[in-house]
């Protein structure tokens, strides 16, 4: 039979999700994540992560990678509930919220304030936040009137309110629009 071998780089990733797996159930902040990474010791007991370049240091570039990965995984369940709460809410879109600071790149300073429909891409190409490494920008979500959602998109899809029509429960209503 084939033996799977594992090189040191496909081992170090494999840690690096480990550890952001755990700091985000932790609920630690990017400078504790980024400890977590600089943590992970290779097979001689030394720090795995190496300094490449651009970066200054090895904590340098722990601290990119564990904004740059935590910021992914916030947005992308942002937009996976932003998903679930258009089947009934018709007009919800998403905005692109870019962090308005000295930091701001100019890519992202275009993006800010565009809208989209949960799922569908921005005009940069992405569904969701980051667009590079550092990116500090974020999704939110929005319910736009019905004249402004269909200015922009058309006519909703799906209108789900029959249910509001006679009295229900809420548990009913919930039922009714699953």
């Amino acid at each position: 039979g084939a033996s799977l071998v594992v090189t040191p780089i496909t081992q170090l990733k494999t840690d690096i999700r480990r550890e952001l797996t755990q700091s985000m159930l932790h609920g630690e902040h990017v400078h504790e994540t980024a400890r977590r990474i600089l943590s992970i010791k290779d097979g001689a007991g030394n720090q795995a992560l190496p300094n490449i370049a651009p970066f200054r240091s090895a904590r340098e570039r722990a601290e990119v990678i564990a904004r740059t990965e935590l910021s992914k995984a916030a947005n992308a369940a942002h937009l996976q509930q932003y998903q679930a709460n258009a089947k009934v809410l018709p007009t919800l879109v998403i905005r692109w919220s870019s962090a308005m600071c000295g930091k701001m790149c100019t890519r992202c300073g275009a993006m800010n304030g565009q809208i989209a429909k949960p799922g569908d891409s921005f005009e940069c190409g992405v569904a969701a936040p980051p667009l590079h490494p550092r990116c500090r920008c974020r999704i939110v979500s929005e319910i736009l009137s019905i004249e402004d959602y269909t200015a922009r998109f058309g006519a909703p899809e799906k209108m789900v309110y029959s249910f509001l029509k006679k009295k229900t429960t809420r548990s009913e209503a919930v039922r009714n629009v699953a």
